[in-house]
């Protein structure tokens, strides 16, 4: 049993020593790809659509780009939220899949797991977030133990939104927190405090009804070891059922727009690694 609080990392790293991120290495899978020539777009989709693959684990991405407000930790803002522009993105959203559902691409092999990120998915309206579930299901070869993931963060995810995207078919939260700490969230733009995450953490689990797991970032100003060790601490207590603890790269507006005199002054990579995940925590 651990009666000393201390979390002992480093047999997850892959390089020894006190800078286990050494350098970091970009892994998005279009690194170095040549775009699609604008004119040859639809005869290239439809090769991919009328092409048979083998029978592995499949995945499905759908991609909400919009959210409430912007987050300085976030890199990937596309557009604010707007009511009239969610349901018209929903709407050919559902178009898009009904019209490429019978494709050989899409029916010949099982889906396994369905992942729905953003931007913001959970700003959508509970109405809409139920339609595409519902559209998935209906349209596309879902496994019958097919994972479907709902990404979102405390604001605006109300009651009447995840009952929508329970009852619709979604087994799976993954919810942005990034910090409990109060102070470091409003440095983020957070607009609910540690508290109020806490307790829409517990509300989730506590329904019971699908897995949850929450985003953890270290590296941010204000942050260190204790304080991120602290909130490490509470997952358990909250029955949090996985944790994705990750650093932000530099080029994220929280960098840009740290300032000594209002953000505290952020260590270098290195030191933002060996001073957030040591050991001891």
């Amino acid at each position: 049993m651990n009666t000393n609080n201390t979390l002992d990392l480093t047999p997850h790293f892959a390089l020894d020593g006190d800078q286990p991120f050494k350098d970091r290495r970009a892994m998005m899978p279009f690194r170095g790809a040549i775009p699609v020539a604008k004119e040859q777009l639809a005869q290239t989709w439809q090769e991919m659509i009328n092409q048979t693959v083998s029978p592995r684990k499949r995945l499905v991405y759908l991609h909400i780009p919009f959210c409430a407000t912007h987050c300085t930790f976030c890199g990937f803002y596309q557009n604010r939220f707007n009511e009239d522009a969610c349901a018209h993105y929903t709407d050919a959203l559902i178009r898009e899949i009904e019209m490429e559902a019978d494709s050989v691409l899409h029916q010949s092999a099982p889906i396994h797991a369905v992942y729905f990120g953003g931007g913001t998915p959970s700003a959508l309206s509970a109405h809409d977030l139920a339609r595409i579930i519902t559209t998935l299901r209906e349209k596309l070869p879902l496994a019958p133990d097919c994972e479907i993931t709902i990404e979102g963060r405390v604001l605006n995810f109300d009651a009447e939104r995840i009952d929508a995207c329970l009852d619709a078919g979604a087994n799976r939260f993954s919810i942005g927190i990034q910090s409990f700490n109060s102070k470091i969230r409003k440095k983020m733009a957070r607009t609910s405090d540690g508290p109020t995450a806490i307790a829409f953490m517990e509300s989730l689990v506590k329904r019971d009804r699908a897995a949850v797991v929450c985003d953890l970032l270290f590296g941010l100003p204000g942050q260190d070891a204790q304080n991120l060790g602290r909130r490490i601490w509470l997952l358990p207590a909250i029955s949090v059922s996985t944790a994705s603890i990750s650093m932000r790269s530099m080029s994220c507006p929280i960098h840009r727009w740290a300032k000594p005199w209002k953000m505290g002054v952020l260590p270098c990579l290195s030191g933002r690694t060996s001073r957030s995940l040591p050991a001891r925590m």
